[in-house]
């Protein structure tokens, strides 16, 4: 027996199923519900985003939906090389870290670990820099990149490289060439350490390479987008320049989270003007920045990595 209508000339057994007219309107689908995801630091600038924003290793959970989400990533810089100070033989800069940008999409519920990448510690004495760790997110479960450019091939990470440490002013002459960016997908490769015309570290898939040093000074470390410098006399190289994104597309986020980041740190302690590296000194926290190399008995650190992801805020 049906549901009566309220119409009283339709017969009893008229339901709403079959009464166009009577039934108080057409079958209602439940909306898809919004998404809802936690981690890092959230951060809704009101253009229209919302961003998660990692600075250290965690983990991000998606609860309730799904999303298209955009991913970039930083890795750590590389360290600077150390000075061979009695001989006057200087430090090359580290390498800027890599940079990497795609789009994914997100479905719930899932949750994955972020993981950031570390800036590589500078020599202490005469040494190469250690180079930068790489940052990554896993590419399965409820993250799918929507396609496969041609900056990496299909997972089961999405990453970016560490720079290469900076050369060594040596002894012994094994240290004095730069290193290269830490692969897969690796950063800019550090410069050369301070001894007649030895090599900054080579370029990889995604970086650019160390400049060369002169008979005394560093080499620049080489940045995302652009070679380090090469030594001459006793003036280290600049650092190569990293990533300037210009205007920033990424809402009002903190300081921490540089504008320009992934440059190559500048050679023997030398100061001067390069986008996102390093000046003379280490490189700042989550800038993916190569540190100097010394003209003294240590090499700087290089700058840790950061990961943005950031979809349509559908509140």
């Amino acid at each position: 027996m049906g549901v009566r209508s309220n119409n009283p000339s339709k017969p009893f057994t008229d339901d709403f199923d079959r009464s166009g007219n009577d039934a108080s309107g057409p079958r209602l689908t439940p909306s898809p519900p919004p998404f809802e995801a936690t981690g890092g630091t959230i951060y809704t600038p009101g253009d229209g985003y919302k961003y998660h924003v990692f600075t250290s290793t965690g983990s991000f959970f998606a609860n309730s939906g799904e999303t298209f989400a955009e991913i970039i990533l930083v890795g750590g810089g590389g360290g600077g090389g150390g000075g061979d100070n009695p001989s006057v033989r200087d430090g090359g800069g580290g390498g800027g870290g890599g940079f990497r940008s795609r789009t994914f999409k997100i479905t719930s519920p899932s949750s994955t670990t972020v993981t950031i990448g570390a800036g590589g510690g500078g020599n202490p004495f005469r040494g190469r820099g250690s180079s930068g760790t790489f940052t990554s997110i896993p590419e399965f479960g409820g993250i799918v990149p929507t396609s496969y450019p041609s900056d990496g091939p299909p997972g089961p990470h999405f990453e970016a490289g560490g720079g290469g440490g900076g050369g060594g002013g040596g002894p012994p002459l094994s240290v004095r060439p730069g290193g290269s960016g830490n692969l897969p997908n690796n950063g800019g490769s550090g410069g050369g350490g301070g001894s007649p015309n030895r090599p900054g570290g080579p370029s990889g898939p995604l970086g650019s390479s160390g400049g060369p040093s002169s008979p005394s000074a560093g080499g620049g470390g080489g940045g995302y987008s652009r070679p380090g410098n090469s030594a001459s006399g006793s003036t280290g190289g600049l650092g190569g320049a990293g990533v300037d994104i210009s205007p920033w597309p990424y809402g009002n986020l903190p300081p921490s989270v540089r504008k320009a980041f992934c440059g190559g740190g500048n050679g023997s302690n030398r100061t001067g003007i390069l986008v996102g590296g390093s000046n003379g000194g280490s490189g700042a926290a989550n800038s993916g920045s190569g540190g100097a190399g010394d003209d003294g008995p240590g090499g700087f650190n290089g700058g840790s990595g950061f990961c943005i992801i950031r979809y349509i805020d559908a509140v």
